[in-house]
């Protein structure tokens, strides 16, 4: 039995994130080391980037794989996560 083919997702996380951190396609490109045709191709759901190249992104926006693809989770987001992560920093520096 062969597997169903599958098209690859449109990755609407990645462009939110990608502009939350105010970058363009093309320094996100650059940065995760790829063309930007590529990386425009991946947005629009044409092509998936590789697993490696997943967790870098994960990891470049504080976020996790599953995020990026658009799986849904049942606890807060990792966008909420990060905000928490980062308001808990800020406070224990002013405590100190």
């Amino acid at each position: 039995m062969t597997r169903p083919k599958r098209s690859p997702a449109k990755l609407e996380n990645l462009r939110r994130l990608r502009k939350a951190e105010g970058l363009t396609q093309a320094e996100a490109a650059e940065i995760f080391g790829v063309s930007t045709a590529s990386y425009v191709s991946w947005e629009l759901g044409e092509f998936e980037p590789d697993i490696e190249t997943l967790k870098i992104m994960a990891d470049y926006f504080h976020t996790t794989v599953d995020y990026i693809v658009g799986r849904p989770s049942k606890d807060c987001t990792p966008e909420e996560r990060y905000i928490l992560q980062t308001a808990a920093k800020i406070i224990q520096e002013k405590i100190k």
